[in-house]
């Protein structure tokens, strides 16, 4: 039986392994850590439990993420943000706090109802994990991709 090796047989070969690999990008744990879903994720994990401040990953992307769905614009004297709970009736909902003074903390803002929403946090959290693992679905369709356009170029290769 011969072997073939022609110059698309190779070219396969080589889509092939780099196709694998972007399948395993976010299973790296370095890696995982500079995808934007991962910065998401962890920030929003910040965020739910201590905080997220301004040097921290994620709070660019979180930031921005709630720009768009409170339909807001920050300025840039956000520092941190925080998840809590706004009780302005009976039945409270979850909230974002938005930190806008270093010197004094306590000045805050409560994305939703300070600016005339009824967003509830829980809500756009889970649109935000949504977007997170269609980007992160997105990376391994484009391994998909190229296994497949490596494999179809191999068997090309055999006929040719």
């Amino acid at each position: 039986m011969e072997v073939a090796s022609g110059p698309l047989v190779v070219a396969g070969l080589a889509i092939d392994i780099i196709g694998a690999g972007v399948i395993a990008l976010p299973d790296i744990p370095r890696v995982r850590q500079a995808l934007w879903s991962e910065r998401v994720r962890k920030g929003l994990r910040e965020m739910e439990g201590n905080g997220l401040r301004n040097d921290q990953p994620g709070f660019e992307d979180i930031l921005q993420l709630l720009e768009e769905f409170y339909g807001v614009e920050f300025s840039d004297s956000a520092w941190a943000l925080r998840v809590g709970m706004h009780t302005m009736s009976r039945y409270g909902f979850e909230s974002v706090y938005v930190f806008t003074d270093v010197e004094n903390q306590n000045e805050q803002i409560a994305l939703g109802k300070d600016f005339g929403s009824d967003v509830d946090y829980r809500m756009v959290r889970r649109s935000i994990k949504e977007r997170a693992d269609r980007r992160e679905a997105a990376v391994r369709v484009l391994g998909f991709v190229l296994l497949a356009t490596g494999f179809l170029l191999q068997i090309v290769g055999n006929f040719v």
